[in-house]
């Protein structure tokens, strides 16, 4: 070979390498682990068509738009494995009867998930489930680093693979049930998601103080979370404060997902970093 050909040639094989080197600070200031994950699909078919629920090139676009929200710790999602499912798996519907959901779920994960491997399944839907379902630290299993996607969720296809890529890195929900996180952020690191990033988030939160009782009784309060991507919530927390969430956090349960905190970020980063197992 001639040095020109040499060079396509190396440039070649230097292009095939996986996408993982030594960390280094992205030009934000946060980590930056230089890690490119090659993710296993499993696709359920509809029940009229046998169709795939997705298409692989669905897929990609939406890794694609995902791997965007972990630009500033130097994480992407690229496909490596389109796994039709077919026979017992047909409807991609997951019920709680008769057999449970987690049980169900399980078998999905010991028939098809790989080894090493981010994988995530495509379902019609997931009974008592809330658009999808990410296995919370699943980077630190060999077997357990799944993701279970629904079509029927009312959110974008992108953001909610990254809520549910938010789980399996360490990352709680904004409205966590830890605790009752305040809104004064005085236990923000005890209670919620345990992020002070992130502001207190009463999305299925339970409490009414005695003051709100009164409230309820003598006005008529817009007690609905949010109307067309703004927080209306009204009701107070213990301290008799008013909420404001983050609405527009990945890791919140808001249709209006965009972006994660840079605190969350680091502690994807850091997680990945110090997990015994290292996924491909």
């Amino acid at each position: 070979m001639d040095k020109i050909q040499n060079c396509i040639f190396l440039f070649a094989i230097i292009s095939c390498w996986p996408l993982t080197v030594n960390s280094q600070i992205s030009y934000d200031g946060t980590e930056c682990v230089n890690k490119r994950f090659q993710v296993a699909t499993h696709v359920a078919v509809d029940s009229a068509m046998r169709q795939p629920l997705f298409t692989q090139e669905e897929i990609d676009e939406a890794l694609t738009a995902t791997s965007v929200f972990f630009d500033d710790i130097c994480m992407s999602f690229i496909q490596c494995e389109y796994n039709v499912m077919q026979n017992d798996y047909t409807l991609g519907i997951v019920r709680s009867a008769p057999i449970s959901v987690d049980v169900r779920l399980n078998e999905l994960r010991n028939r098809f998930s790989k080894r090493r491997r981010i994988n995530m399944f495509f379902l019609e839907s997931i009974e008592d489930t809330n658009c999808g379902i990410g296995t919370f630290e699943g980077i630190n299993t060999l077997n357990d680093a799944n993701v279970f996607i629904e079509r029927d969720c009312n959110e974008g296809l992108a953001t909610q693979i990254a809520h549910q890529l938010g789980h399996i890195f360490g990352l709680l929900d904004t409205h966590h049930p830890e605790g009752m996180e305040l809104v004064d952020g005085s236990n923000c690191s005890v209670a919620g998601d345990m992020l002070c990033s992130t502001p207190a988030d009463p999305f299925e939160q339970s409490f009414i103080s005695s003051a709100d009782s009164i409230r309820l009784l003598t006005t008529d309060l817009i007690t609905d979370f949010y109307t067309e991507s703004e927080f209306v919530y009204e009701l107070r927390d213990p301290n008799d404060d008013f909420y404001n969430p983050l609405i527009s956090n990945i890791m919140s349960a808001y249709p209006c997902k965009c972006s994660f905190t840079q605190e969350q970020l680091s502690v994807m980063a850091s997680n990945y970093k110090s997990s015994p197992i290292k996924h491909f």
